[in-house]
């Protein structure tokens, strides 16, 4: 297929990607041939471990970091070479969330309302009221926990179609996670926005995701949707997550296909003990 069809096929997904590869020298690839075809909405979780990728795969997304080979698109563009529409469509959130320090939350609202037409300061205030951040305390003098839902509401206030999270968990509280899982779910469904997420922590993934990547040194080693039983646990075919992998705890191997009741948990961790894998996912585009 030509650049022409390939840009012509990738325009129905939100995010898609052909053979990305990105490395940041001749030995390394941090992603590598990486195949995605993700529509909205829906949201989809990202797990690795430390080095796997993750980072930089949603920074190419996000038109930050450049393919060294092979392709991607966003709504059918290239980040790196629509960098502007690009940014209209995305609202990226870094592990590091970060803010003006001397600004207040309001003060953040504030610029971003006047640099973005259309951007919605009123939901972004009302966000953060309902997380009980200091609206007027500087950002410097904010939890790690409290700058994080100010990313988040600032992020989120965008409306952009494709929203891309780094580790949005990890400096918050159980209760806090809780409800930003609802905003994430509640935005998702109102905008029809595909809401990509890394994250260490499978158990917060799991109230949430519709669709898992397993990303291992650089590769996408799992790409499938997340289909749950009545008390929401994880239903996987055998013949993916085979008996004898360490996952399941009783039980002789089951007929090829036949399904199990396994946690998201228990899928993710056997794809990154090795104890599964295969090859990634493949789209003809």
């Amino acid at each position: 297929m030509g650049d022409a069809g390939r840009a012509e096929a990738a325009s129905d997904f939100a995010v898609a990607a052909e053979a990305l590869t990105v490395a940041f020298d001749r030995f390394t690839a941090a992603v590598s041939h990486v195949n995605l075809a993700l529509k909205r909405p829906g949201i989809v979780g990202l797990v690795g471990a430390n080095g796997a990728g993750k980072t930089t795969l949603l920074r190419t997304i996000a038109g930050f970091e450049r393919p060294t080979s092979g392709r991607v698109w966003v709504n059918g563009r290239e980040p790196h070479s629509d960098p502007a529409t690009i940014s209209r469509d995305v609202a990226f959130v870094s592990q590091a969330s970060p803010l003006f320090g001397g600004l207040t939350a309001i003060d953040h609202v504030q610029v971003a309302a006047s640099m973005r037409p259309g951007y919605d300061g009123a939901d972004a205030m009302a966000r953060l009221k309902r997380h009980s951040v200091p609206l007027r305390r500087g950002a410097s003098k904010l939890s790690s926990g409290e700058r994080m839902q100010v990313a988040l509401a600032l992020a989120l206030a965008k409306r952009a179609p494709i929203v891309l999270l780094d580790e949005p968990f990890a400096p918050l509280d159980p209760l806090a996670r809780r409800a930003v899982i609802r905003d994430l779910k509640t935005y998702s469904k109102a905008v029809g926005a595909l809401v990509l997420i890394s994250s260490h922590d499978i158990y917060d993934l799991a109230q949430a995701v519709t669709r898992i990547l397993v990303m291992v040194s650089g590769r996408i080693v799992l790409d499938d949707d997340v289909a749950r039983s009545a008390d929401g646990r994880v239903v996987a075919a055998v013949d993916a997550v085979p008996s004898d992998a360490g996952v399941v705890a009783t039980g002789d191997r089951q007929p090829l296909g036949a399904p199990q009741e396994l946690s998201l948990e228990e899928v993710v961790l056997a794809y990154l003990s090795g104890d599964v894998g295969g090859e990634e996912a493949s789209y003809d585009l």
